[in-house]
């Protein structure tokens, strides 16, 4: 076959080139061979590992690299070809971290660095926690290392160290701290502890303890508490427990609360602190938590809240170190009051709502105190100490100025019952509305500042029927009578009725004698009849004489809640009118004649919110 040059030429090369191949094999095999000679024989003196140095390199969420200086003593004049393996394995108690082997290492004369890196997987740092926790929080990190190669394999001695923290002692603590609400004293806060419970690769039990001392005059109550445990920010653990505490004033008792440590979080951590230079910053809060609606809700103040920094060296030597760190805790801020304006609202025939304005003054800014904090008013209205009625209002606030208006819906029925004391007090009435505002803030309630509001109001029914002015009294051009004075006053009202008792001195400027056979009146106010009926008199003046006639009427009292009706809706202004009508007997003749000094026409003002 007539072969390409090419071709010719390759195949004639491969001759050669299987020789040159297998002579490179011969040789490194030969070194190889020659080393351990040398080595076993003596010339060649074995290289020794004098110490291996780790540090924490690049960390990933997943991994953390781990940068290895190894030293290796080479004894002899010449170099050693690249025929070592260098390896190690790094161990915390009895979790492999690391495995790291550099191999094809080449020593030259003296002592020689081997740098190299090894990836370690974070979740090894979870696997250790368990084990650094249910051994009291002390672990030994060992360093196994070895050389080998030609002539050498050998297991040099283990590096080892403690590794040994202390987080729990800074919540040991047995300094008071108090839990306020605008500088008002309401939980102090006395011994404080913290122990690990036995962890496992799923959870990492921590039990809280603190002694709580109720300062307040009401009594303070958790149904149960919030906790949030944390490391550089990292979520370790975060639930609620049923561990609730009540306390009368002045009680004292122990809060045990039961979190729960999520392990697998602890390498989520892990990055964190080694970007830190091994520094994390713990913060363990505790926050009461209050039923709200068949809800637990989270009271927006700290209970419990302790801080700390550690340091740690898990490579080294420089051992760890912990420290307690100042804390500030959430407070929230009593609202104030202002002054309370009233007015009447809506009115029926049963109920009269008075509107209480006023201005309240939110210095929180924190919407999430806004949200839960709530400002509960209760007014309670009396007239003439009857209770009349009451209203209630439940609020959250904005923060800065709140304009809140509460009403109070008053019971018309109770009209008669304080009118009847106005008449009985010299037609003066006293208004009084008792408020009474509250700041729930979730596990107690604490009174705000409000001022009672009364005002005092005063009518005069009966002035114009008090005069020693002279009235001429007659009809149809005829005088038969001059009125010299006149007087009436209130008998003792009750809530049925309401007695006017009213006198007057007639002087009859008739020749003849007269005599008053009867009374007839009528009295309504604002529209509603009180009475309306007669009386029989009998009583006979002489020409020129003077008498004395007597009145009384009954009003009808039981009737003034429809009054107060009319009366408010009408600005609290009503026509009293008071018509009074006698029959008498001159002459032989019966005739009906005004008695103008019983008789009235008037406004009667009143102004009961002041």
């Amino acid at each position: 076959m007539d072969l390409p040059d090419p071709v010719r030429s390759v195949l004639a090369a491969l001759p050669s080139l299987r020789t040159a191949v297998v002579g490179i094999v011969v040789t490194l095999g030969v070194v190889a061979l020659l080393a351990t000679v040398l080595v076993a024989t003596g010339v060649i003196a074995q290289p020794t590992v004098e110490s291996i140095d780790n540090e924490w390199g690049e960390a990933t969420n997943e991994t953390t690299q781990i940068e290895t200086q190894a030293r290796v003593d080479n004894p002899n004049p010449i170099g050693i070809p690249g025929l070592l393996s260098v390896e190690y394995t790094a161990s915390l108690t009895d979790v492999v971290l690391v495995e790291g082997k550099e191999s094809g290492v080449g020593l030259s004369p003296g002592e020689n660095t081997i740098a190299f890196t090894t990836a370690m997987d974070n979740d090894r740092i979870a696997d250790w926690w368990v084990t650094h926790v249910n051994g009291d929080e002390r672990s030994t990190l060992t360093i196994e290392p070895s050389v080998s190669g030609p002539g050498v394999s050998k297991s040099l001695p283990e590096q080892t160290s403690t590794v040994e923290t202390d987080l729990l002692s800074s919540f040991e603590n047995g300094t008071e701290e108090t839990v306020s609400v605008d500088g008002e004293p309401l939980l102090t806060i006395g011994d404080r502890d913290a122990a690990w419970g036995e962890a496992t690769a799923e959870t990492t039990p921590l039990t809280l303890t603190a002694e709580l001392s109720n300062d307040h005059d009401r009594p303070v109550s958790f149904s149960g508490v919030e906790y949030v445990v944390t490391m550089n920010n990292v979520t370790l653990g975060a639930g609620q427990t049923s561990d609730g505490i009540d306390l009368s004033s002045g009680e004292s008792g122990t809060l045990t609360v039961d979190a729960a440590l999520e392990t697998a979080a602890f390498a989520d951590w892990w990055p964190t602190h080694v970007r830190n230079d091994e520094t994390s910053r713990m913060r363990v809060e505790l926050y009461g938590l209050v039923d709200r609606g068949g809800t637990q809700t989270r009271v927006p103040i700290q209970l419990y809240q302790q801080r700390l920094q550690f340091q740690t060296d898990l490579l080294g030597d420089d051992g760890t170190s912990v420290e307690s760190l100042s804390s500030t805790r959430d407070s929230v801020a009593v609202p104030t009051i202002g002054e309370i304006d009233r007015d009447w609202g809506t009115v029926t025939d049963e109920t009269t709502d008075v509107h209480a304005d006023t201005t309240v003054d939110n210095p929180n800014t924190d919407s999430a105190v806004n949200d839960f904090v709530r400002l509960t008013t209760t007014a309670e209205t009396s007239i003439n100490d009857v209770f009349v009625g009451s209203g209630s209002r439940e609020t959250t606030l904005e923060s800065g100025t709140n304009e809140l208006r509460l009403t109070s819906q008053l019971d018309n029925t109770k009209v008669p019952t304080w009118w009847a004391r106005h008449l009985n007090r010299g037609e003066t009435s006293t208004v009084s509305t008792v408020t009474t505002t509250t700041a729930d803030v979730g596990f107690t309630t604490i009174e705000v500042p409000t001022d009672d509001v009364n005002s005092t109001t005063e009518t005069n029914l009966l002035a114009d029927l008090n005069t020693d002015s002279q009235q001429s009294i007659g009809g149809d051009g005829q005088t038969y009578f001059v009125a010299e004075s006149t007087a009436a006053e209130w008998g003792d009202a009750t809530p049925q009725v309401a007695p006017l008792d009213a006198q007057s001195t007639l002087r009859n400027e008739q020749p003849v004698p007269i005599t008053i056979q009867e009374i007839q009146y009528t009295v309504s106010i604002g529209g509603v009849t009180l009475a309306d009926g007669s009386q029989s008199d009998g009583t006979t003046i002489g020409s020129g004489e003077r008498g004395t006639v007597d009145l009384r009427i009954d009003l009808d009292n039981s009737r003034m809640d429809e009054w107060w009706v009319t009366h408010v809706r009408n600005g609290e202004q009503s026509t009293l009118a008071v018509d009074v009508t006698a029959t008498i007997a001159a002459g032989g003749q019966a005739r009906t004649i005004p008695l103008s000094m019983f008789s009235t026409n008037e406004t009667v003002e009143t102004d009961l919110l002041g």
